[in-house]
């Protein structure tokens, strides 16, 4: 098992981090299991995004939202429940952005 913080997700989500390209290949070793299944704590997932409201346009952060649930899809959750978180995520960074 591997656990995955939020600087290595920023930098792999940021082609401008110092660290992207280093972190896209540990990624390609993540994604082949090397290290054992990849687990991503709900904390990160909301560092990651208070990192990026305020450093990235809401249409990046709808990209990575997508993103981080394909992963946890991918390795945990049902899909009928990620369907409606990815719905609250977007409502509530819709509502920080543009305001009700």
């Amino acid at each position: 098992m591997i656990i995955l913080d939020t600087s290595f997700l920023y930098s792999f989500l940021n082609k401008n981090d110092a660290n992207h390209n280093k972190a896209v290949e540990l990624m390609n070793k993540i994604i082949s299991r090397k290290f054992g299944k990849p687990i991503i704590f709900e904390y990160v997932i909301d560092e990651l995004f208070t990192l990026m409201i305020n450093k990235q346009p809401f249409s990046y952060i709808e990209k990575v939202i997508d993103l981080i649930l394909i992963i946890i899809i991918t390795t945990i959750i049902p899909n009928e429940i990620i369907y409606e978180e990815r719905k609250i995520f977007k409502y509530v960074f819709y509502i920080f952005y543009h305001g009700l």
